[in-house]
């Protein structure tokens, strides 16, 4: 299934480099989702990037991190889990998008597109799951810790999303981040003390 929603997004997505036209009729366009009920907007525009960089990271991160997440839906719900991994992914494109809604339904000029908030979700899910797996990143030439990434990414889009000034929607990314991981720690609430122990842990507590 994480190969199918790579290969439906570039399908999508470059065809739409250089079709302004497409490119519009499914950006995340919040002042026309209120004016003209455009709400698959929510959708379409997961399925959309700016560049081959912006699709190739975001394509990258899900390849990386979405097979070991499809794995455990297929452990723990069987052959239905493939299904609902594609639910909670594509619900995950919407709801990390309704933040920049409600900021931005009366802005006729603001638009934004990608899968990054989905990304999020998938890469949060799976820090649930393996606290205590270490994550290599492109900038540091050592592992770091799943848990302390995690703290760093919400600080860090938190603080961008506040400060808005380089055009990229944070705000979709942290919402992304905090809906895959509390959406699974409701749903699997025996496996949050084992995440929520690693904390003192990586603080030296």
């Amino acid at each position: 299934m994480t190969l199918i929603l790579i290969i439906a997004t570039a399908a999508l997505s470059i065809p739409a480099f250089n079709n302004g036209e497409l490119s519009y009729r499914a950006v995340f366009y919040p002042f026309r989702i209120k004016r003209f009920g455009e709400y698959y907007r929510f959708i379409s525009s997961g399925f959309l990037h700016n560049d081959w960089m912006h699709l190739i990271v975001n394509m990258f991160v899900l390849y990386s991190f979405g097979p070991y997440l499809e794995s455990f839906y297929t452990y723990y719900y069987g052959w239905k889990g493939r299904v609902l991994y594609l639910l909670f992914y594509v619900s995950a494109i919407a709801i990390a998008n309704i933040s920049t809604y409600f900021k931005f339904k009366d802005n006729e000029y603001y638009r934004s597109l990608g899968a990054s908030g989905a990304v999020s979700a998938v890469v949060f899910s799976f820090i649930f799951f393996n606290p205590q797996a270490r994550l290599m990143l492109i900038f540091l030439p050592i592992p770091v810790n799943a848990v302390l990434m995690g703290l760093l990414y919400i600080a860090y889009s938190y603080y961008m999303g506040r400060r808005g000034s380089d055009h990229i929607n944070h705000e979709a990314h942290l919402y992304g981040a905090l809906y895959g991981f509390a959406l699974h720690a409701a749903l699997h609430p025996r496996l949050l003390p084992q995440f929520l122990e690693q904390i003192p842990k990586i603080l030296g507590l």
